[in-house]
């Protein structure tokens, strides 16, 4: 554990059945990106956390701005991912 994981899909991969359940969940609300893709992105405009289905859909809904950028989740936003996902839009 001595570097710290940049956020990507390949940094991210599951070392145990645990961490592989809960990946595949947050797969399946929140969609995924390629290997060298971050899986959340925030809206510069709005500062929203953005899931893979949205920018499928077309990115923000603020319409403030199309631009995104890498998020650091905080842990309020790790709990709303993996216990209430249907709440990160």
């Amino acid at each position: 554990m001595g570097s710290v994981a940049t956020g990507t899909n390949m940094d991210t991969k599951p070392a145990n059945q645990l961490e592989r359940w809960a990946q595949n969940w947050l797969t399946y609300w929140h969609g995924n990106g390629d290997a060298h893709q971050y899986r959340y992105y925030r809206c510069q405009g709005c500062l929203t956390l953005i899931t893979w289905h949205q920018i499928e859909a077309g990115g923000c809904e603020c319409g403030m701005s199309r631009r995104v950028r890498p998020a650091v989740l905080s842990w309020k936003d790790k709990v709303r991912c993996l216990c209430l996902p249907w709440t990160v839009r």
